[in-house]
């Protein structure tokens, strides 16, 4: 007879567990996130669609992020025309660039 592996698991609240012994799993089918506890006494998300970004899903990524090294938006990125005098930190398209550039070289504000 085959023995049956089981993990702590919940389906209603999509919330971490409290605490996990360390070693131990738990999956949240509410969130789709599976927890591991750690040697310190935290619990990590390791795995599932709530734990991490896709590649080929549609999705909201909410919070602060840093990229390092290249990064590709791909062919369906969209970007905002921004005006001259904007100062944000929204992503800048090509031809607002090179408009800039263009008044730096020789034109003006």
């Amino acid at each position: 007879m085959a023995n049956t592996f089981q993990i702590k698991r919940r389906t209603s609240n999509a919330d971490a567990p409290a605490s996990l012994l360390a070693g131990e799993l738990a999956f949240n089918e509410a969130g789709d996130v599976l927890y591991y506890g750690n040697s310190n006494g935290t619990v990590k998300k390791i795995g599932g669609s709530g734990a991490f970004v896709t590649y080929d899903t549609t999705q909201t990524v909410t919070g602060a992020k840093t990229f390092t090294g290249s990064v590709d938006l791909g062919s369906l990125a969209v970007t905002t025309q921004q005006t001259r005098t904007d100062s944000s930190t929204s992503v800048a398209n090509t031809a607002f660039v090179q408009d800039v550039a263009s008044l730096l070289d020789g034109g003006s504000f």
